[in-house]
């Protein structure tokens, strides 16, 4: 899944490699278009829509590279089941001022 947006002065790309059940690769490059405000953190929630008493989990990003765009990457097994899911990003800049969005997809 790959999911392109520019909104709220910030551009972002998220890509989860492969849709399926098990290991997957995760990352979100993030940049302000803002000047003299940048990207302080970055967080990625995965929530499955299909049964909602499961908890959100929290995908813990281990790796940083500093350049024009911010990028956090990290590989693991967060998409456990088939089904809906609903991929929560959340992004804070240099003034803490925290901005949401959400997208739906569909692991196989």
């Amino acid at each position: 899944m790959e999911w392109e947006s520019q909104e709220q002065n910030l551009e972002f790309t998220t890509l989860i490699s492969p849709r399926t059940p098990g290991y997957n690769h995760f990352k979100v490059t993030a940049n302000s278009l803002e000047e003299d405000i940048e990207i302080k953190r970055v967080e990625l929630f995965l929530i499955y829509k299909d049964n909602l008493e499961i908890e959100p989990i929290q995908v813990p990003f281990s790796e940083i590279q500093q350049s024009k765009n911010v990028q956090f990457k990290i590989n693991g097994s967060y998409l456990a089941i088939e089904g809906n899911w609903t991929l929560q990003l959340r992004i804070v800049d240099s003034e803490d001022n925290e901005k949401v969005f959400q997208k739906d997809f569909i692991v196989y």
